[in-house]
């Protein structure tokens, strides 16, 4: 890349072109050999029908709209047979409750150690 001076003294990476007392910069341009021109219009596929190209499109949210159904139903499915009726909800207040009843007995033994610490008890 190469660095320009302006009139300031202030180095600059685009030309300036001075027309009329008016400054205008020029981009940088970056210029492809023959070869890689005619690559790039050549493409590594060949050209695809505007309709092909949108069939593959539809053909691929169509498997996704497919897989996405089966996840829905396998979970659906799954959250069925995960709640079987009363049975399971009673077994599962039961766990809660449990679960209620460990973290009060937790949170009261964390205070009872702060305080007995604070005391210097411990």
């Amino acid at each position: 890349m190469r660095l320009y001076k302006e009139e300031s003294g202030v180095c600059s990476t685009l030309p300036v072109l001075h027309f009329t007392g008016r400054e205008f910069y020029m981009a940088e341009i970056t210029k492809l050999s023959v070869g890689q021109a005619i690559d790039k219009l050549r493409g590594t596929d060949p050209p695809k029908a505007k309709m092909a190209r949108l069939d593959e499109k539809i053909d691929m949210l169509d498997e996704e709209t497919q897989r996405l159904r089966a996840m829905r139903r396998r979970i659906e499915r799954d959250q069925r047979a995960g709640s079987t009726g009363p049975d399971a909800q009673k077994a599962n207040a039961r766990h809660v409750t449990k679960l209620k009843i460990s973290g009060i007995i937790i949170g009261i033994v964390i205070v009872i150690a702060i305080l007995a610490w604070m005391w210097g008890l411990l």
